[in-house]
């Protein structure tokens, strides 16, 4: 039995995924606008929806920078900080998803996730 296209999680490239430095977690929700942080983890029960953030590159160890919260929540998926490739996407979040993501700070934009 083959992975229907639904099923599949395309592999992130090399380095755009860092280890998540240390230090307390809190809800992406909590950010304002402009704010960047390392997503530390999915706390998403359902399987189907956890695939599918994780196809969009939303996954542990990816800096996140908050567009806009709201219905939906805005957030720019970016590739660590030693990626040196364009790799950013934009994706919409329900609140309820975004409430489930879990960071660690990072600083305002254009300054490094520490």
């Amino acid at each position: 039995m083959s992975d229907s296209p639904s099923n599949t999680v395309l592999p992130t490239p090399p380095g755009c995924v860092a280890a998540v430095p240390d230090g307390p977690t809190r809800a992406l929700t909590t950010l304002a606008s402009g704010q960047v942080a390392h997503v530390a983890a999915l706390g998403i029960d359902d399987p189907a929806d956890a695939a599918l953030l994780r196809a969009m590159g939303l996954r542990p160890g990816v800096r996140v920078r908050v567009i806009r919260l709201g219905q939906p929540s805005i957030v720019e998926v970016l590739g660590a900080e030693a990626c040196g490739c364009a790799c950013a996407s934009r994706i919409g979040l329900t609140r309820e998803l975004a409430a489930k993501v879990m960071i660690v700070c990072g600083g305002e934009a254009g300054s490094p996730a520490r």
